[in-house]
């Protein structure tokens, strides 16, 4: 049973996902699974996420938290 009241899934956009790749690795070690061209997952601890193409940066395609 996962425990409650805390983010459960976090899924961010980025505009190049290879440098969201190499900046997360480098400052946390976090390592990805791809999901194809548009989507990379990751997993650390008791944390779970993503990064998401898009297409420019924009406040309407903003950070996705779930909370459980």
């Amino acid at each position: 049973m996962r425990p409650e009241n805390r983010i459960d899934y976090v899924e961010i956009p980025v505009t190049d996902l290879a440098r969201a790749r190499e900046f997360f690795s480098a400052m946390f070690g976090w390592t990805f699974q791809e999901w194809g061209d548009v989507y990379m997952s990751f997993k650390v601890g008791r944390l779970e996420g993503g990064f998401r193409l898009a297409p420019e940066a924009a406040p309407s395609s903003g950070v996705l938290l779930v909370f459980f």
